[in-house]
């Protein structure tokens, strides 16, 4: 009967292991404003916001998937890496239509 108990008892830690953390929302508006403020104009900028993200010192992995999901839209992405990924791909494909629009316009 002890097996059993104990079982029980690893559950319960195995569903509060895996509750979500919070996510800061103003950090995680700010950073997306700030994403969207220098996506088609300065990619300096742009970059050194991202830079700002893969350091670990100053998001957590569930704010970065956050920014990700607020700035590129669709699915979550799992992990922070994946969500990087995701932001840099956006910015190129705002970059190509924008350069395709410029083309357009000739």
């Amino acid at each position: 009967m002890d097996m059993l108990a104990l079982d029980g008892e690893h559950a319960a830690d195995d569903v509060m292991a895996r509750v979500p953390k919070a996510v800061d929302l103003a950090k995680v508006e700010h950073c997306v404003s700030q994403l969207r403020q220098h996506v088609r104009d300065d990619a300096t900028r742009f970059q050194a916001v991202v830079a700002s993200l893969s350091d670990g010192n100053k998001f957590t992995s569930h704010e970065v998937v956050a920014i990700a999901h607020k700035f590129v839209g669709g699915k979550k992405a799992k992990n922070a890496k994946s969500a990087l990924t995701d932001i840099g791909q956006e910015r190129l494909r705002i970059a190509n239509a924008l350069a395709k629009a410029n083309s357009a316009r000739r």
